[in-house]
């Protein structure tokens, strides 16, 4: 009897609560499993965080390089008009180039995307690629440009009724002054040169571009994080071997001839050097 008298105390034993084993245990087992699948998450968000910016960062990149690009293929374009056909003096350049089609469509690039090509204050030497003011000039000087052109083509179409009969009967100063008239003339000239001058600088500039941004906005992209999802576009420049005007298309006119300008303008050479300077040096 007293056997099972103490088998029964213990069987009630056995059933009273543990604190650490029935409550404790549980709930820190819980707790962590928990803290696991919180840092799974945020790991997990960032993870996405990170890869959808990295993403976008070669987007932008590649964007960017395409309006370059385009840039580029419509200065092409424009230049093979009189690459050939320009000399030295004022008003024979004037001359050479015909009214030329253009695209009507501007250029526009979002450069507030590129913030993050912005270098850090502590970066030692920074490229000329990093400055979002000096990328923005390219493509608004080209858009500026492309409004030069423009009127051009007006002022030059309008005169092509009177510039056609004096071809035919024989072009030279006085006859083409007495035709169109002094102020025209002028005018005409100095619209010339500019776009020449602007064309040359621009079209030289966003070659550059197309090879120096390119590289340097690779150095900005996590490439661990993008390499099985997206690429920046490479971009490699025609030579000669591919492109016979290859060198044409980046070098410049032959130089005004200052002291001719000089008299058609009434204007000393160092202010007509001035305005014709190139403007990236």
């Amino acid at each position: 009897m007293e056997v099972e008298t103490q088998a029964i105390v213990a069987a009630i034993e056995s059933l009273q609560s543990n604190p650490i084993k029935d409550y404790i245990l549980p709930m820190g087992g819980v707790f962590v499993s928990g803290l696991l699948g919180m840092g799974v998450a945020y790991y997990t968000v960032n993870r996405q965080e990170k890869t959808k910016l990295e993403l976008h960062k070669v987007e932008t990149i590649n964007e960017t390089l395409l309006h370059a690009q385009e840039v580029r293929a419509r200065l092409i374009s424009i230049k093979q008009n009189y690459v050939r056909n320009i000399d030295s003096d004022p008003v024979s350049r004037t001359l050479a180039i015909p009214p030329i089609l253009l695209s009507e469509q501007r250029i526009e690039v979002h450069l507030s995307r590129l913030a993050f090509m912005v270098p850090d204050s502590s970066q030692g030497k920074v490229s000329k690629w990093q400055s979002i003011d000096y990328v923005s000039t390219i493509f608004s000087n080209y858009n500026y440009l492309l409004e030069l052109w423009k009127k051009r083509n007006e002022i030059i179409i309008g005169l092509q009724p009177k510039l056609g009969h004096l071809f035919r009967v024989g072009l030279n100063f006085e006859n083409l002054v007495t035709a169109i008239g002094v102020a025209t003339l002028v005018q005409l000239a100095d619209l010339t040169e500019r776009v020449l001058v602007m064309t040359d600088d621009v079209l030289i500039e966003v070659s550059c571009f197309l090879v120096g941004f390119g590289s340097v906005a690779k150095s900005q992209v996590d490439k661990k994080v993008t390499r099985n999802l997206s690429k920046t576009i490479q971009v490699t420049l025609p030579d000669s071997s591919t492109y016979p005007l290859a060198v044409d298309m980046l070098s410049r006119v032959p130089e005004l001839n200052f002291d001719a300008a000089s008299q058609l303008h009434n204007i000393p050479v160092n202010i007509l050097k001035e305005r014709y300077r190139p403007l990236y040096r």
